[in-house]
């Protein structure tokens, strides 16, 4: 944290109790300390860093704990100063132990070896709670342990609360050595890799770089599979709109559906009417498509037979050949707002339009049945759709196409 002002570090404290840590940094001069024992209704934003005793927990405020995520939000540095004092189940010993995966020891505080910054902590009472971690980054450990007395994860250090003493290269004991607050305090700085860098080529490199392009080639293979497979999916789905379309867009993917299976070109009539128009066995079949939310009703079928007269009517076409030359094609999508599960219970056809498609020799096939010809169709099998048009006036609702989607 070198800067040309000087660092505001802001101490939370509990009550009048100061501790060794934060004795030694009142008296430090190369930042601003402010104490604050008020946990509530703290500003945070406005410090650089901050100096937390671990005896804020004395408070018993349930809000401690948030305040804390707060702090390590900021992203700033962070000191955390414990006690060895404390009784082993304090809470705040409690809080680190979970937050940070630390496990505390009764370890002797006298014999240190790979210090940081040659940091000695004094004893209290011949023991100090040392801490364990595998997460951390330790420092000042105790000899032939895993134990130490700084643990730093990124931003945060927790640490012991000793004085802070340092021994010199002459025996002497330092006090208050600005090194350790630089180093807990500032952020760590990375030293900017150079661009020459990239030239040099070491150990594995040449063969990972080269193994990482294959499958950058694969990869790019497969996310063109991947993408291909996306729209032929699309496209599949699109015949779904059969069970809930209607409109033009039901006319439109009925037409699709007839077109496939019929391998016949099919001529749209009228689009306002929502008809289409084809040629089977030198019959004219005229095509009625909709979709209601009710059963198939007689005006469904007198509608198509209408149009069958207006038709034969523009051609100059006589009554009495009309059969012969002309069948109307009914395909309806009934109970639209009903899910197609619900539909099995429902009835289709009432006798009296049985009977009025017989009479007017018209063929109905409602949506669901004929999506299920459809993919019967697409999987190899035989469906005489062009028969089952010129010879049928009532097909039989079948739901297999709903047993065949709750089977995968």
């Amino acid at each position: 944290m070198e800067s040309d002002r000087k660092e505001n570090i802001v101490c939370l404290n509990y009550g009048g109790v100061y501790t060794n840590f934060y004795s030694s940094v009142e008296r430090c001069h190369s930042y601003n300390f402010i104490f604050k024992s008020n946990i509530d209704n703290l500003s945070l934003e406005s410090y650089d860093a901050y100096i937390i005793n671990l005896l804020i927990f004395k408070y018993k405020n349930a809000n401690i704990e948030m305040l804390l995520e707060k702090i390590y939000a900021l992203d700033k540095p962070v000191i955390i100063v414990y006690s060895s004092e404390v009784l082993d189940d304090f809470s705040g010993i409690k809080y680190l132990e979970k937050y940070f995966k630390i496990k505390f020891e009764k370890k002797d505080a006298a014999i240190i070896e790979n210090s940081y910054d040659e940091y000695l902590p004094d004893r209290f009472n011949d023991y100090a709670l040392s801490m364990v971690s595998k997460n951390g980054n330790g420092k000042a450990y105790i000899k032939n342990t895993n134990n130490c007395f700084i643990l730093k994860f990124g931003k945060i250090t927790i640490m012991h609360d000793n004085e802070i003493s340092f021994k010199g290269r002459d025996d002497r004991t330092v006090k208050q050595k600005e090194t350790l607050l630089i180093n807990l305090l500032r952020s760590p700085v990375d030293e900017k890799k150079p661009d020459w860098i990239n030239d040099i080529k070491i150990l594995n490199e040449i063969k990972i770089e080269e193994k990482l392009e294959e499958l950058e080639v694969k990869v790019k293979e497969l996310e063109k599979t991947k993408n291909d497979m996306l729209k032929k999916l699309e496209k599949e789905k699109k015949y779904k709109e059969l069970l809930y379309k209607s409109g033009e867009s039901l006319v439109e993917i009925v037409k699709d559906v007839l077109i496939e299976m019929l391998n016949i070109p099919i001529q749209d009539l009228d689009q306002k009417k929502e008809d289409l128009s084809f040629m089977l066995n030198d019959k004219k079949i005229l095509v009625e498509v909709k979709g209601i939310n009710t059963a198939i009703k007689r005006e469904n079928v007198s509608q198509i037979q209408r149009h069958i007269e207006d038709d034969a009517k523009k051609n100059n076409i006589d009554d009495d050949i009309i059969p012969n030359r002309y069948k109307g094609l009914l395909i309806i999508n009934p109970y639209i707002k009903s899910s197609v599960v619900e539909r099995q219970q429902k009835e289709f056809y009432s006798k009296t339009v049985i009977g009025d498609l017989m009479h007017y020799d018209i063929c109905a096939i409602d949506t669901i049945t004929l999506l299920g010809m459809f993919q019967k169709h697409r999987n190899g099998e035989i469906i005489n759709l062009k028969d089952i048009i010129l010879n049928n006036n009532y097909i039989q609702p079948n739901f297999s196409i709903i047993v065949n989607d709750n089977s995968k």
